[in-house]
């Protein structure tokens, strides 16, 4: 499954954040843009949702829940 970043005023401008198969997550772009913004922009998560392929939309919080139980791979800064 790949998920994605969007921000709630770009909603037609989505970044890939990785993609999850297999028990492993496979960081993308957009993984690196959320570790930056939950480092040095918290404020900033109220404005993005992630969204998976499938067209299901998830909060920031419910996101990293669920990947929490993959092994990440790849950069994460």
């Amino acid at each position: 499954m790949i998920y994605y970043i969007i921000y709630k005023n770009k909603i037609d401008n989505p970044i890939s954040i990785g993609e999850s198969s297999f028990k492993n997550f496979w960081t993308d772009i957009g993984f690196k843009i959320l570790c930056n913004m939950a480092d040095n922009h918290p404020n900033e998560l109220d404005n993005v949702i992630v969204k998976s392929e499938d067209g299901k939309e998830r909060q920031i919080d419910k996101f990293l829940k669920e990947i929490s139980k993959l092994k990440i791979i790849g950069e994460s800064k």
